[in-house]
């Protein structure tokens, strides 16, 4: 008689004239002698046996007659996604990108066994998904939160799900490069530093930003066409199950290029580098923590799409030339010449000459022409320090010009 098969947490009917007799003797209420509903409630197979005894033929005690037919109940065994190949991901929890599209497909219990017409049915969160009796469905995530995929083969029946945690990451770290060295300002509460004016040789070094942590300021020459961010890397919340290759960009106070691609597994992702586009800023100035960068990614293999992940603020002084004066360099120095008022908008040498005299021109620097040489120039602008001849002033407008 061969196989049925039966779709798990339905019912279905067998039926045929050779089982007439045996139901006739074992009449249902209605009479219904050529039928026989079998419930399939787990997936497997089971061999049903009919007996009977032909026409004529005393029940019981007469001859017997049998056929047999195996029953297979159908269900989902298992689901699987396709990953660079295929995991097994029943009733687990994974993690995925924003962005990202993955291939699940269904397997039958019992394994081998051909789906039912119309079978397996897929839902996401409770809503139909794909067409009945996809084996295979793909899944878009394109928004952050918890998404369970389920597959079934009956409509009572339990099925099988995956639940699929979407994620977006942020900005955790970068650094710089093509920018200039500075320097950090030495105790601005100690006479023996000139109170943060006197020289310091510990730079800031990269990164310069860490989520949650480091936030440097950075320093650059003005119409600089080098400038790059470095080492860029974003962070999930939960760590990804599978690698997804990603792209990152950013805009904000200055457009910069997208990354090449980049690796995304586990917590963090690989290192990118966006160069800027076009140049920076050209004048004097200073981005008193209002520098702003609007980060960005994209999954070129699932949506291709660009989505914002955040702006992280930063503190930039963008001076006049790319001369650092070595240790002279220090933030201190630099952001009392890129402020509004000294050199700050200047666009010439000699817009930048004639702001420096004039600031020099009041207090700080401290000098008097009848105090003694100092032993650095920089000792003039603290105010409880020594004062100095006129030779140490003008040291000092030399020194704060190639600072500029």
């Amino acid at each position: 008689m061969g196989v049925i098969e039966v779709l798990q947490g339905t019912n279905a009917v067998i039926s045929g004239s050779d089982a007439e007799q045996f139901w006739q003797l074992r009449q249902s209420d209605p009479p219904d002698p050529s039928t026989l509903t079998v419930r399939g409630s787990s997936p497997g197979q089971a061999i049903l046996t009919l007996e009977y005894t032909p026409n004529g033929q005393v029940y019981p005690g007469g001859q017997y007659n049998g056929e047999s037919v195996t029953v297979a109940v159908v269900g989902v065994y298992q689901i699987e996604i396709n990953a660079s190949q295929w995991y097994d991901v029943t009733d687990y929890t994974i993690t995925v990108l924003k962005g990202t599209k993955y291939t699940f497909r269904a397997k039958p219990l019992p394994v081998g066994a051909t789906w039912p017409s119309q079978r397996p049915v897929w839902t996401l969160n409770g809503n139909s998904i794909g067409s009945p009796g996809n084996t295979s469905v793909e899944v878009t995530f394109d928004s952050v939160g918890t998404k369970t995929l389920t597959a079934k083969c009956g409509p009572n029946a339990p099925g099988k799900s995956v639940t699929i945690n979407v994620v977006e990451p942020t900005a955790y770290q970068f650094g710089t490069g093509g920018d200039l060295v500075l320097n950090t300002t030495p105790d601005p509460s100690s006479p023996a530093t000139w109170h943060g004016w006197a020289d310091c040789s510990t730079p800031f070094t990269n990164p310069v930003y860490i989520e949650g942590g480091e936030n440097d300021p950075i320093c650059v020459p003005k119409n600089s066409n080098g400038i790059s961010l470095i080492d860029v890397t974003l962070r999930v919340p939960d760590a990804l199950t599978y690698p997804t290759t990603i792209r990152i960009d950013a805009a904000g106070t200055e457009d910069w290029n997208e990354s090449s691609d980049v690796s995304f597994s586990g917590l963090t992702s690989g290192t990118g580098t966006l160069p800027i586009t076009g140049n920076i800023i050209n004048e004097v100035h200073k981005y008193g923590a209002d520098f702003q960068i609007q980060w960005k990614y994209k999954v070129p293999s699932g949506t291709n799409t660009w989505y914002n992940i955040g702006t992280t603020s930063h503190t930039m002084y963008v001076k006049y030339t790319y001369e650092t004066g070595g240790n002279s360099l220090t933030e201190k120095r630099i952001e009392w010449l890129c402020r509004d008022g000294h050199c700050g908008g200047d666009t010439t040498t000699l817009e930048c000459s004639d702001h420096i005299w004039a600031a020099l021109a009041g207090s700080p620097p401290d000098f008097d022409l009848g105090g003694g040489n100092v032993d650095n120039e920089w000792q003039l602008m603290d105010p409880d320090g020594p004062t100095g001849q006129c030779i140490d002033l003008a040291k000092l407008i030399s020194t704060v010009t190639v600072s500029s």
